[in-house]
């Protein structure tokens, strides 16, 4: 042990020499022992620019020979993807993951051996990812300019392969190799043994001790060289796009994924963002994660551009259409900006461009609501449409002016408000403002509105938001005064300002006296104490009045750090304390207000609400007639309401046919519904020709409950969430957060730990299970700026975070897409193991876009498990799967094994001209399938086929489609699963 501990040290001290400790010094600083006039004074002056070397005084010493250490220590430096400390452990892990030809590896003590110049030929060529022997790795340096030999002769013999490499040779190699285009080294992908050798050409005599090769010089354009000319590579490698024509509704989507390179070929990693300009011509909305459920149809607006950023080399975007009442074509160009590297050279002015079709079309639209008194959020995507847009201050001159006209109130200035009307919801308040009077004279004046109406406005209190209640509150106090006699100033100052959706924004001022802020730590603390006093100190006393007052409050609260929330807890014991009460009594208000306008008999529900809607996305508000509605074997005739809008409570659009049905499906379901013929709104008759009768079909998804939990356990867990923008692509709806919430719940610890995260992780969340699950917006998109994936960072801050407690099993959840390189892997378990935490890996999305090896890899070698949702929606049982594994502390198969959610991956029906083509593929983690059988059914009977196990959890059977004599009789397959015993597991239904 002491000899390794001598080594280690050794090995560190040799290294330090070479660091960069201090400021790199001036290239200007003369060096006294290389000759000016040679090319390795200007190597040697670089090296010590950039900090790979330290001059001894003026001495730079060439002749000194180098160590592989301290070779690699110089080129990881230099290495672009390189990221981490430059220690030799680090370095050696990460380079020998990436196959090159280096002896330290698993050697320690050849780690301080002298390298060879034949060596450094070999690592050169593996660093632009050629597997070469020695031979043709110096042929490899000659024809790339990086050697000229010692002599001139050109041959291997004068390359002098056998001499230890000096560090003025050295310097002078990577200065040609990283003029010539830079160090970004991908590696080999196995270990090197010469694979690559037939790629290189030998010249005659290169071999021969008495010969001298004469090279070509290399050609100006060097088209087919892949380390100096950027453009000889095509970066873009393809274009997906998943529709090319969209309803022009301002709702429908189009994703486009473009797959890039970097300019010389290379893959992109996950680490790198890169930003483009995205326009559209038509003025079509692009946004960068897929629309979220329920989002509000979006308006033309002329052309339009945004800045989309790439999670490594994915780029994705999704377009919105516009609302158009005729076609239109579109081109969406994507543009590199803000980067000047070389490696992304050839991006330089130039445009991708994709091409888009919009169409109006009359819709038959279905939303739907999940009532379930054991979720409160147990699924839905109704909308309650746009909410209303606050008219804008316009007011008239006082001040004696004899002038009438109005004069619209400038934003970003101060309103004085003076009296207010809690019925009309509007406020009485007066601004200076320049206007030209009577007299065509510009003057300055005060200018009165004595209507400004607040009930949809942004509404503010030193920029935090709050309810209307509280506004209220606030003006009647600062107003008029309260009963202690505080206030009663006659009026109150707002700052007016305009938000990005035309909203006006009105932010109190000065509401807070200096004698009462500086009680406090600082000025939200006071904030937070000072709207509390308004509510009653009886918890019994709130009402559904309440209920947005105490929720802006807490959500102030939730956005302080914990060691604030613990500070403003333990001073304000009185007045914070009475805050988690507040907000279990409005949610129990909120929740026995659902029960009484639940209907009649429904203990649980799933409401269909269907709307007809006008080319170009206009709801039909008026519409007559009726609509068949089914759900889950029941069928319902409802009628067309023309009254059924309620911003508040989100109700849905006027005109709708609204069907509750006293059932609930949990996982994926379907309602249907088709306007019926017999009673169809003759207004309206032409207009909907194409859809009366047709059944429209909406994708109906209800969240699944935990089981009990089988175990208890004394545990402390970390939840470390992707949140990047392959992840978003994934979940645009961000149902992961609440997903983890509700398994944070049901597991239930007193030490929880949650990091998001992308490029970097977010805040950290410390707790116990309730007071995380029912935080609001910890895990969401809008915190973290980055884009890019970087989980070891992320899994190392969570480490960071669980105590120090050895008595306490230590467990950590990661969901990501297991988008990361190699080396954060090893650093993830390497860390994983020094803190004794098992990791549970999730990998969620399709398996074409996660590296589910990665995730297996870091869960087996720390002594956790692995799952594959391959959606969001079968997030549940994995989750599942890892309570039962985290609180029993054994192996648990994945519980989605006993459902056709979480079972089948993929079922498919493919027919060619000649062929029927049936697939299965099946979640990889469920080893309970014996025989898979595919069943048609007709109005004529139904026909069963066996699936063939394919191997890799794939079952697969061809039959030609002669076979299948009228093969529109068939409306659906389904697939199903047995077990050894020939009992069913699960089945898969699948439209034909």
């Amino acid at each position: 042990m002491k000899k390794i501990w001598i080594t280690v040290l050794c090995s560190v001290l040799l290294l330090a020499s070479w660091l960069p400790f201090t400021a790199p010094v001036n290239a200007a600083t003369t060096i006294s022992d290389v000759e000016k006039n040679s090319d390795k004074y200007t190597a040697a002056q670089w090296a010590v620019e950039q900090g790979l070397v330290q001059l001894s005084g003026s001495r730079f010493q060439p002749n000194v020979t180098v160590s592989e250490q301290e070779m690699l220590a110089m080129i990881a430096q230099l290495d672009k993807n390189y990221h981490f400390s430059y220690t030799g452990d680090m370095i050696y892990t990460y380079y020998a993951d990436l196959n090159l030809p280096i002896y330290g590896a698993n050697n320690a003590s050849r780690r301080t051996a002298n390298a060879t110049r034949g060596q450094f030929a070999r690592l050169y060529a593996a660093m632009n990812s050629l597997d070469l022997s020695e031979v043709q790795a110096v042929q490899y340096l000659y024809t790339h300019e990086i050697t000229k030999g010692t002599t001139g002769k050109k041959t291997f013999d004068d390359y002098a392969a056998t001499k230890a490499i000096t560090r003025g040779d050295l310097v002078t190699f990577l200065y040609r190799a990283a003029k010539s285009g830079g160090i970004a080294i991908e590696g080999l992908r196995a270990a090197p043994t010469g694979k690559d050798d037939s790629k290189v050409t030998l010249p005659l005599n290169f071999v021969s001790s008495n010969g001298t090769v004469e090279l070509n010089p290399p050609s100006d354009k060097k088209e087919n060289d892949k380390s100096n000319n950027p453009s000889a590579f095509k970066a873009v490698q393809s274009i997906n796009l998943s529709t090319e024509e969209l309803v022009a509704n301002g709702l429908d989507a189009a994703a486009i994924q473009i797959l890039l390179k970097d300019s010389y070929g290379n893959d992109i990693s996950y680490d790198t963002t890169l930003q483009f300009k995205v326009t559209s011509k038509v003025g079509a909305r692009i946004v960068e994660s897929p629309p979220t459920t329920g989002s509000k149809p979006e308006k033309n607006a002329g052309s339009s551009t945004t800045t989309i950023f790439t999670d490594g080399g994915e780029l994705n975007a999704y377009i919105i259409a516009p609302v158009l009442t005729k076609s239109e074509k579109d081109i969406i160009t994507f543009e590199l900006v803000n980067n000047d590297e070389t490696k992304f050279a050839s991006y330089r002015n130039q445009q991708i461009e994709v091409e888009l079709r919009y169409v109006p079309k009359a819709e038959v639209r279905i939303s739907y609501e999940v009532y379930d008194p054991d979720q409160p959020n147990g699924g839905g995507n109704i909308t309650p449409g746009p909410k209303p847009l606050p008219a804008l201050p316009v007011g008239k001159p006082i001040d004696g002016s004899t002038t009438v006209q109005t004069v619209p109130f400038t934003p970003n200035g101060i309103i004085e408000i003076r009296d207010y009307d809690p019925d009309e919801i509007t406020f009485d308040g007066v601004k200076w403002e320049n206007y030209t009077n009577t007299s065509g004279q510009i003057v300055n004046g005060r200018v009165r509105d004595d209507a400004i109406q607040y009930e949809n406005a942004e509404l503010r209190i030193d920029n935090q938001l709050i309810s209307v209640w509280l506004f209220e509150q606030i003006l009647e106090r600062m107003i008029y005064g309260d009963e202690q006699g505080r206030g009663g100033f006659g009026k109150v100052n707002v700052y007016y300002s305009i938000n990005s959706e035309g909203r006006a924004v009105y932010n109190l001022q000065d509401v807070m006296d200096e004698s009462f802020t500086s009680q406090f730590e600082s000025k939200i603390h006071a904030l937070i104490v000072h709207l509390l006093t308004y509510f009653p100190r009886n918890t019994n006393d709130l009402t559904m009045i309440h209920y947005d007052s105490v929720k802006a409050v807490k959500a102030i609260f939730d956005s302080l750090s914990r060691a604030d929330q613990d500070y403003l807890a333990k001073n304000y014991k009185d007045t914070v304390g009475n805050l988690s009460g507040y907000n279990a009594k409005v949610d129990s208000l909120k929740e026995s207000q659902a029960i009484v306008e639940r209907p009649e008999g429904m203990e649980r529900y799933t409401k269909v609400i269907v709307n007809v809607v006008a080319p170009g996305g206009r709801v039909i508000t008026d519409y007559k007639g009726t609509a068949e509605i089914e759900f889950n074997g029941q069928r319902k005739v409802v009628s067309f309401n023309t009254n059924t809008t309620d911003y508040n409570k989100g109700t849905g659009y006027a005109g709708s046919a609204v069907a509750y049905f006293d059932s609930i499906v949990y996982g994926s379901s379907t309602a249907t519904a088709s306007l019926i013929s017999s009673n169809i709104d003759p207004r309206y008759r032409d207009m909907f020709r194409e859809l009366i009768g047709t059944p429209v079909k909406q994708k109906i998804f209800t969240n699944y409950k935990f089981t009990q939990n089988k175990c208890t356990l004394i545990t402390e867990i970390a939840f470390v969430v992707d949140q990047s923008s392959s992840m978003r692509k994934q979940d645009p709806n961000n149902f992961t957060a609440e997903k983890t919430k509700q398994l944070i719940r049901q597991i239930g610890s007193n030490n929880n730990i949650v990091v998001p995260f992308a490029a970097n992780p977010g805040s950290v969340v410390k707790g116990t299970a309730s007071n995380i699950a029912n935080m609001e917006g910890f895990i969401s998109y809008d915190k973290l700026s980055s884009r890019n994936t970087n989980a070891a960072q992320a899994v190392q801050t969570a480490l960071n975070n669980y105590t120090t407690n050895d008595n306490v099993a230590k467990s950590m959840v990661l969901i990501t897409d297991g988008k990361t390189s190699n080396a954060q892997v090893e650093r993830i378990i390497d860390s994983a193991k020094k803190a004794k935490v098992k990791i549970h890996t999730i990998a969620v999305g399709p398996a074409k876009d996660v590296n589910t090896a990665v995730l297996k890899k870091i869960a087996s070698e720390t002594g956790g498990q692995s799952y594959h949702a391959t959606d969001v929606e079968r997030l549940h049982s994995a989750y599942q799967a890892v309570i039962d594994a985290i609180l029993c502390q054994t192996f648990v198969s994945d519980a989605s094994c006993d459902t056709s959610a979480g079972l089948f991956n993929i079922a498919k029906v493919d027919i060619t001209r000649s062929t029927v083509i049936m697939t299965a593929e099946l979640n990889e983690n469920c080893t309970n399938v014996a025989s898979m059988q595919v069943r048609f059914s007709s109005v004529n009977g139904d026909v069963n086929y066996d699936l063939i196990d394919r191997g890799q959890n794939v079952y697969k059977v061809s039959q030609a489609i002669r076979k299948f004599n009228r093969f529109d009789l068939y409306n659906e397959v389904i697939f199903r699963a047995f077990d050894q015993n020939g009992n069913l597991i699960a089945d898969k239904e699948v439209k034909l």
